[in-house]
């Protein structure tokens, strides 16, 4: 039963892995190949899998065909249209202003085809709501990101999330609300998250009530998102499927309590069928309530599988509901498997099945319950590793505690307050309650995710994780507790594994897609140096939460040894506080040390040696009128020298040429200099110049050089 879903969701994997969409010629043959396959299958029964993995393969290119038609093109990027747009969800505030997905009704990319954008509002006093129908001006661009080693890939989360278009709404008198749209069940979301908010006055109180009643996660901080990543409490923040199906289970015990006191005469259903019927229901609410994600449209569709198997009186396997629920789920959003919810919940469920056996008694019970835990923590392990670059080692401690408290208690409170909501005194003073319930256990919280060692960082290479499914799959099986202890253990120490430093007297440079900032990670075989954030002017230090802190966690470097501000902003920018507070950086180089109290400054033309790599810091012109306030470093070891030039003005540009400093293998140029013709981009020593508005990748053993972004 389980091998056709399993082959279904191979072949929506082999196409989402396609680096591009295949040649018509092969969706024609493998359409042809599907029912043939499917009918010799009669015969040779491994064929009729096969041709549920051709079912899969072709359901994927469709879904990619169709996102990739209506995307929006290249040659229209920045193009203003005035538009009418539908808010689909909640919308997510933002220093700037709102952020909401929209579906742009007067745009028809083809026949049945919406184009959905994902707009920005920078201007706070207007205030898009959940349904509503907007008339906008907008400039749309292509939905392009930025991708660097061990970060998240935005490009892939548009495509899942099926996002045609980025874009602004541009500030005009044009802009206007048209009418509050035909989506009650977002525009109710919406209310009930704003009533929470204004009843609950602790910020981040009101944002869990929130994410646990109606799935609006917009408001959640990020810290409380580290703390609940360090501890393993990510699952119970979102509406998940064990919130979902413990209250289908809670919907379900009190309609067979009702029909049995009340209903019985009147209703010419079976009790089970009437229990069932009504559990589906509320659940299905509930789900719709949370933005029905891919846990909640997976628990619905388990649940009614095993609803349904009971109603009929027929005995099926444990994993007969699973695969039910994966086929379901997979043709509703063939591009599921893009999301990280869509590996862990499925993994979750399957390790459960794998390990729970009938029992009875309290303490088998107990020790069943203890069992599950541990297997469900095995079983997401390298899956959250692998999708988050991370492992919560007090997960597993504080799970034992949170989640009976979370979900037997919290969740309930916090339902049972929604649903008092009406009644204004009893819903406040529900949700009143809740929060003092939040002030209780978030210290505790707080205190392990700041344990040492809560969270444990690793990168390993993808035959890992082959290796790891490997082992998981053999310790499911009914051996010897040694040799399956064995199995779950042999893994961990190859996932410590760290890329090898250089050798002694070589050196790394890694240019980081910061966009229009500059971020550059020099290794060399003892040392690690950072030249900038990735801070922009008006930026909230997202960069290095989103770029450069993942790159060093992927390398293993566990210590900034300095830390050099190339351009000129001050040592307390966003982006420099978010990297202090993340971790050990030993110097702080920038040029307004004096000012600032910073480790030391960047005059003086100061040089140092690392592991036979020498350091120069080129400050500016002796002239005071041409200070600019930016620090510039020059690298250079056997085989080839490297040139950070920072925000350096056209004068000091002119002056480091002139002195000679500019010499070398490759010069990353200040922004301007590529379209004004910069002295350092037409220096005839460079072999590569590099700006923040191209790509370029060189072949040097001794230098691993990577795009800066793009306009």
């Amino acid at each position: 039963m389980i091998a056709r879903p399993l082959a279904f969701l191979l072949g929506v994997l082999v196409l989402l892995a396609l680096p591009r969409m295949p040649h018509a010629a092969v969706i024609v043959a493998v359409a042809i190949a599907m029912p043939i396959a499917f009918l010799a299958g009669k015969r040779w029964p491994i064929l009729r899998v096969v041709s549920w993995a051709c079912a899969g393969w072709l359901l994927a290119a469709a879904a990619a065909h169709e996102w990739l038609e209506v995307r929006w093109p290249e040659t229209a990027a920045g193009e203003r249209l005035l538009v009418e747009a539908i808010v689909e969800d909640i919308p997510v505030a933002t220093p700037y202003g709102y952020r909401f997905d929209a579906k742009l009704t007067t745009l028809r990319p083809g026949p049945g085809r919406e184009l959905r954008a994902r707009l920005t509002v920078r201007d706070h006093d207007m205030r898009p709501r959940a349904g509503e129908r907007w008339q906008l001006l907008v400039a749309l661009q292509p939905p392009r990101g930025r991708l660097n080693p061990g970060a998240r890939d935005p490009e892939r989360e548009w495509f899942r999330q099926r996002i045609h278009a980025l874009g602004t709404v541009v500030t005009s008198q044009l802009n206007r609300r048209i009418d509050a749209g035909h989506r009650p069940v977002a525009a109710l979301r919406e209310r009930i998250a704003a009533r929470i908010g204004a009843t609950v006055d602790d910020r981040d109180a009101a944002a869990l009530i929130a994410a646990l009643a109606v799935g609006a996660t917009g408001e959640m901080s990020r810290e409380q998102w580290r703390v609940f990543a360090a501890t393993g409490t990510t699952h119970l923040v979102a509406i998940s499927g064990l919130h979902v199906t413990l209250f289908a289970a809670t919907a379900f015990a009190a309609a067979r309590r009702l029909w049995s006191a009340v209903l019985w005469r009147r209703l010419p259903l079976p009790r089970d069928t009437f229990a069932i019927a009504a559990g589906l229901a509320l659940a299905t609410v509930y789900a719709l309530l949370a933005g029905f994600s891919v846990p909640t449209q997976r628990t619905l569709l388990m649940l009614a599988a095993w609803l349904l198997a009971r109603a009929l009186a027929r005995v099926s396997p444990p994993s007969a509901p699973l695969g039910v629920a994966l086929v379901a789920v997979l043709l509703l959003d063939p591009l599921a498997p893009l999301a990280s919810g869509f590996w862990l919940s499925f993994a979750a469920m399957a390790a459960i099945i794998c390990v729970t056996r009938p029992r009875l008694g309290r303490r088998a019970m107990l020790r069943e319950a203890g069992t599950v835990q541990l297997a469900v923590a095995v079983a997401l392990a390298p899956l959250t590793l692998a999708w988050f670059g991370a492992v919560s080692l007090a997960g597993l401690l504080v799970n034992a505690v949170a989640i009976p408290v979370v979900s037997f208690i919290f969740v309930p409170l916090v339902l049972l307050a929604v649903v008092c909501l009406p009644v204004a005194p009893l819903g406040e003073g529900l949700l009143e309650l809740a929060a003092w319930l939040h002030s209780l256990g978030w210290p505790w919280l707080v205190a392990a995710a700041d344990v040492p060692f809560a969270v444990a960082h690793a990168a390993p290479p993808v035959w890992w994780y082959a290796a790891a499914a490997v082992s998981l799959a053999a310790a499911s099986m009914p051996w010897p507790a040694p040799l399956r202890a064995a199995l779950l253990i042999w893994p961990l120490p190859l996932a410590a594994a760290c890329p090898v430093p250089p050798d002694e007297g070589a050196y790394e440079v890694t240019f980081l897609d910061a966009g229009r900032a500059t971020a550059v990670v020099v290794r060399t075989a003892r040392h690690t140096l950072l030249y900038d954030t990735g801070d922009a002017y008006g930026s909230d230090g997202a960069a290095v939460e989103h770029a450069v802190l993942p790159f060093l966690r992927q390398q293993g470097i566990e210590r900034i040894d300095a830390l050099v501000i190339g351009s000129r902003r001050p040592k307390g920018s966003p982006g420099v506080t978010a990297l202090l507070a993340a971790i050990p950086v030993a110097r702080i180089v920038n040029q307004t040390a004096a000012a600032e109290s910073a480790t030391e400054g960047c005059g003086g033309h100061r040089e140092w040696i690392w592991d036979g790599v020498r350091f120069a810091l080129i400050a500016d012109a002796p002239d005071p009128k041409v200070y600019s306030g930016a620090c510039a470093l020059r690298i250079e070891a056997r085989g080839g020298s490297v040139l950070l030039a920072g925000e350096i003005d056209a004068e000091n540009e002119r002056w480091i040429a002139r002195s000679g400093a500019a010499a070398g293998d490759i010069v990353l140029v200040p922004r301007g200099a590529s379209s004004s013709g910069g002295a350092l981009s037409n220096f005839p020593g460079p072999r590569a110049g590099s700006a923040p508005v191209c790509r370029f990748l060189l072949e040097k053993q001794h230098t691993i050089s990577r795009g800066v972004g793009y306009t």
